[in-house]
């Protein structure tokens, strides 16, 4: 899915997130955790796409333990945008896992994890 960094459009996907997340499975409080995640990494990748003018790309992918999302915003890889302190704490507290990395074509990534309750992959 591709959005034009609009910070308007980030309730809709924190929406279709808690929407995907039920469909697998999660509880109440996972679902919550998982849109509110989203949300932030969004509302911080749209900050530093709206100042390159360029759109973030978001891919969702749902499997019987986890969900993964990935959004990437066309940052260089070799200097991943800056997140402040409180924004990767709170990632952090959220998700099970937060990933930055290269998408194996130079470009910045960053990849957010949160498994169900109760599967054995659950960190």
């Amino acid at each position: 899915m591709t959005l034009t960094p609009d910070p308007n459009l980030v309730p809709a996907v924190q929406g279709m997130t808690g929407r995907l997340a039920e469909q697998l499975g999660f509880e109440e409080s996972q679902r919550r955790n998982l849109a509110e995640g989203v949300g932030q990494a969004c509302r911080h990748m749209m900050r530093k796409a709206k100042g390159m003018d360029e759109d973030v790309q978001l891919e969702f992918s749902g499997y019987d333990d986890r969900v993964e999302i990935h959004l990437e915003n066309g940052h260089d890889a070799t200097e991943p945008p800056p997140m402040s302190d409180a924004d990767s704490y709170l990632l952090n507290q959220l998700l099970d896992r937060v990933v930055f990395d290269d998408n194996g074509k130079g470009k910045f990534r960053l990849t957010l994890i949160h498994f169900v309750a109760g599967t054995e992959s659950q960190p």
